[in-house]
């Protein structure tokens, strides 16, 4: 066909201008039947390739093409492989996966039993993970900070519930679906070889692993925890070693100071915690590392919220506030539970859930409150911080590790306390000492019916 200009007359003669009657036509006709052009720089056998690929060749071709084109090029595919290489890995293998998975199925009664000893199991898994070919999956340092600094920094002193919990958030925070994923191809890819030579425990674990962390994306698994464990500790390593090369900065010695016993250090915080150009140094250190000052102030709030439980052991009970100063508490405290509606109609019968509800935080909770604000002034808190002191000093001296640090919480929570009212280890200690009471009445009265 003639080239046409776009405002002569157009070939099919309506008398219109080209551009405006088949130029758009002609032009789509032309654009549908032109043979596509391949680039001088791309061989003909590697289109061909790509037109009639094996999914099982698609690693080794995709490869090829990483070799090709510009730097820039090159360097956009090589990040693009490292994202998707575990995939790439696994649709390598995906054949030797699957036998080995076929392989495996003769031995899951074996696994099924070993595998109810929980104990045993979870000894056996910390084993298996510690190997050094799972070293690249552990998580880092880095990635165990990160999370903390996203979701909230645990106490280390006290662990609790709420410990557990942030463990718990910080391992799904790193874990999300992206690497789960990533992490699930990575131990399927170890299954073939652990067949091969006979570890069919271990390779089940390895299945089961990698199951659970590509199906429950919103749980916890044990391989996770092993992989965030590595990270965890790398970074308690890290911390010691800041901490240690800043006591050494203010000139400190600090094999000494593990050296001391309980009150030594006592003594030795005291006198540097009143010491101005000290006290600046450590400000200015928490403020270059605020992650270590969020881990402090939660240590703080853990060991407060675990103190109480110290009043839990039999040998604590010298705490108790004494049975004649308890007294008048608790005839208020039989007063006010009459006058309060939850007494039951039945006397025998056992309080609901509700009516125990309403009994503490109607009557039981404002009594405390009001017992530990009229006792405890600030002198009787000193008093009780230096029996603390000598029951954690005696307990220490004894091998017991756990008991001195629920003591060293609840003087850390009483020395700064301006509000016995509002402290819970003050709380429960009132409690405790009118629960005692009640009993020793109880005893008392049995025996003079008796």
């Amino acid at each position: 066909m003639m080239k046409l200009g776009r405002n002569e007359p157009c070939h099919c003669g309506s008398g219109k201008k080209y551009k405006k009657c088949h130029l758009d036509s002609d032009q789509r006709g032309l654009t549908g039947t032109r043979e596509p052009q391949v680039s001088a720089d791309v061989e003909p056998q590697v289109s061909a390739d790509v037109r009639s690929v094996d999914i099982k060749r698609l690693p080794q071709l995709l490869r090829q093409l990483s070799e090709k084109g510009s730097a820039k090029d090159r360097k956009q595919f090589a990040e693009l492989m490292a994202e998707t290489g575990p995939l790439l890995e696994y649709l390598e293998h995906q054949g030797k996966i699957e036998a080995a998975t076929a392989e495996l199925e003769k031995h899951r009664a074996e696994f099924e039993e070993f595998a109810a000893d929980g104990d045993r199991f979870a000894a056996f898994a910390q084993a298996v993970f510690a190997e050094e070919c799972f070293a690249p999956l552990r998580f880092t340092a880095s990635d165990v900070q990160r999370a903390f600094d996203h979701v909230g920094h645990p106490g280390t002193l006290a662990p609790d519930e709420q410990t557990a919990r942030t463990l718990r958030a910080a391992i799904l925070h790193i874990a999300d679906k992206e690497r789960r994923s990533k992490l699930s191809m990575r131990l399927l890819l170890r299954l073939a070889e652990f067949v091969a030579t006979g570890r069919y425990l271990e390779a089940w674990m390895l299945q089961c692993a990698a199951l659970e962390t590509a199906e429950d994306q919103h749980e916890s698994n044990p391989f996770l925890f092993h992989m965030f464990s590595y990270g965890y500790d790398a970074l308690a390593a890290e911390k010691r070693a800041r901490d240690e090369s800043f006591l050494r900065q203010l000139g400190f010695d600090v094999e000494h100071l593990r050296g001391m016993n309980l009150d030594e250090l006592d003594a030795w915080v005291q006198s540097h915690a009143s010491d101005p150009a000290k006290a600046t140094a450590l400000e200015a250190f928490f403020h270059e590392n605020p992650d270590l000052r969020a881990e402090s102030v939660a240590n703080l709030e853990a060991v407060a919220r675990n103190s109480a439980k110290l009043l839990e052991r039999e040998d604590s009970r010298f705490l108790l506030v004494l049975f004649e100063e308890v007294q008048p508490w608790l005839t208020l405290f039989n007063e006010r539970f009459s006058q309060s509606g939850c007494v039951s109609e039945t006397p025998d019968a056992a309080p609901s859930e509700e009516r125990a509800r309403r009994m503490f935080e109607e009557v039981a909770l404002p009594l405390m409150r009001e017992m530990a604000e009229a006792i405890f002034t600030r002198d009787r808190i000193l008093r009780l911080v230096a029996d603390l002191k000598k029951y954690r000093s005696e307990r220490f001296a004894a091998g017991d590790k756990a008991t001195p640090a629920l003591a060293m919480g609840a003087i850390t929570y009483l020395e700064r306390e301006d509000s016995p009212g509002e402290n819970s280890f003050l709380l429960t200690l009132c409690w405790r000492s009118l629960d005692s009471a009640i009993k020793a009445m109880t005893a008392e009265i049995g025996c003079a019916t008796g």
